[in-house]
């Protein structure tokens, strides 16, 4: 269960609403939505906010005394959707964008009612609209009782992409915002196909070596929003200029925690490893000068019992095997039945972010 108090992220959500209000007061929604789900009025946004963090809450409460749910075969079809969903949605924001010859530079918003701009307003809520599905990773976390997922990363990326892609599509659906919703709608076909992938178990989580490269890709994505809206605002693009700002500090407060979530998932991990490996070339060098062979069974050496007992660096504790071999745990020598990928021993430990994956959500 995450450790920094949700007062912070209620009091982000807070922060947003009071700049919701003068954005209200500078400019009309658009009235091409007005009438779409949960366009018309914040109070529904707000209602569905607070019970997430309400279940957030007390979610593991009520989950403390029972046994954890599988779930492996609705994460499968939870994910092949969320899969759709987002492949739907980069290839409308690329269609829309091309055949109305949207600049990368400086695009103000369509507010017509052509069927280009009405399909890229079409686009961008379903893009806000994701992020309230996406509020599901949330509750299969807990109901999973993987609750060392449930970081404060992950609800204050998951309650604020609510409120702010609402307030992006009831008044701007379209124009600069477009950059920032085919990145991300990517981003998300690359994930959710990782997490589908990793439903599977071990069989298929063997070949999942790149889950580190997703952690990778969401820093470079906000990266690339970051200058994509600098160089509109140097250009005077018609965007607001105060939202422009509150999107760069947003993204940066998300390279920040991203940053921080990759050194310590896989920086340590791979220092834990190289340690581990020293000491154990250090062992057989030592044997091999005290006229041994060098080739003991290192199963039964107390390094070993550091990676079969004792809890990898952000991961879970090995118990069922002595050795990682290109990602494969091997016992006594052979390959055992319990694969290890970066550090994890679980065989479920890839579903849906268990394990350092890029949280992604959204």
């Amino acid at each position: 269960m995450m450790k920094t108090p949700l007062t912070i992220v209620l009091g982000y959500i807070l922060v947003v609403f009071y700049g919701l209000q003068t954005t209200i007061y500078e400019h009309v929604p658009d009235p091409r939505v007005q009438n779409w789900l949960l366009m018309p009025r914040w109070t529904p946004i707000l209602s569905i906010i607070i019970v997430y963090y309400v279940i957030v809450m007390i979610g593991p409460i009520l989950m403390e005394n029972r046994q954890p749910y599988t779930l492996r075969n609705v994460l499968k079809v939870y994910n092949f959707v969320q899969v759709m969903i987002s492949g739907y949605m980069f290839k409308e924001f690329v269609i829309s964008a091309w055949q109305s010859s949207y600049s990368l530079k400086c695009q103000p918003v369509d507010r017509s009612n052509s069927p280009q701009a009405l399909r890229m307003a079409a686009a961008c809520w379903w893009f806000f609209f994701s992020k309230v599905i996406d509020l599901l990773d949330t509750f299969f976390f807990i109901l999973r009782k993987k609750n060392s997922q449930v970081t404060f990363l992950h609800v204050y990326h998951h309650g604020s992409m609510i409120l702010n892609w609402w307030l992006a599509g009831k008044y701007f659906p379209g124009g600069q915002i477009f950059f920032q919703c085919t990145c991300n709608s990517f981003v998300h076909v690359v994930m959710y196909t990782y997490y589908f992938l990793s439903a599977f178990g071990p069989a298929i989580q063997k070949y999942l070596w790149w889950k580190r490269y997703l952690t990778q890709l969401q820093l470079i994505q906000f990266l690339a929003i970051i200058i994509h809206l600098i160089y509109g605002m140097s250009r005077t693009c018609d965007f607001p200029f105060v939202l422009n700002c509150y999107i760069i500090i947003y993204c940066i407060t998300l390279i920040s925690l991203f940053t921080n979530f990759y050194v310590e998932a896989y920086q340590h991990q791979r220092t834990d490893r190289l340690e581990i490996q020293a000491a154990l070339q250090e062992k057989r060098a030592r044997s091999l000068a005290a006229g041994g062979t060098g080739t003991n069974n290192y199963a039964n050496n107390s390094y070993m019992n550091i990676l079969r007992s004792g809890p990898v660096k952000n991961g879970a504790s090995c118990t069922n095997g002595t050795l990682m071999q290109n990602g494969t745990l091997m016992q006594n020598g052979s390959p055992g039945a319990t694969m290890i990928s970066n550090g994890y021993c679980n065989p479920e430990s890839d579903v849906n972010a268990n394990g350092p994956l890029p949280y992604l959500r959204r």
